[in-house]
């Protein structure tokens, strides 16, 4: 979903290995994407943006590296993420604890996220 919205949006992300990013890639701060960087703690997410986080305990069978979405205002001043889950795409639900828009489930490595920086 992610691979698919970003190029559709002109700000494709990188092949790695010859295959388009997983989440677990989207979600490793330290895997360098040409045009996308990694936002600071001091920063704050913004419509556009990638939101990624790994699965560090194996949780998705060896099938799922982690999960990830694109970053979208919510009509009401505020930002939520949308992703696809099963059959069908939709927002996840903000966690106003830690303004995280995709959760982690317990255990698992922050969410990381990613802006575009291309032309």
């Amino acid at each position: 979903f992610v691979n698919d919205v970003t190029k559709q949006a002109g700000a494709p992300l990188p092949k790695i290995d010859g295959d388009i990013p997983r989440a677990g890639d989207l979600a490793d701060p330290d895997q360098k994407l040409k045009n996308w960087r990694v936002l600071g703690s001091d920063e704050k997410p913004q419509p556009g943006d990638i939101a990624a986080y790994k699965l560090d305990d194996g949780n998705g069978g060896g099938q799922y590296s982690g999960h990830s979405g694109i970053v979208i205002d919510d009509g009401n001043g505020g930002i939520e993420s949308t992703s696809a889950h099963g059959d069908d795409v939709h927002p996840m639900d903000t966690n106003a604890t830690n303004g995280q828009f995709i959760n982690p489930p317990p255990g698992q490595s922050p969410t990381v996220y990613r802006r575009y920086t291309g032309n």
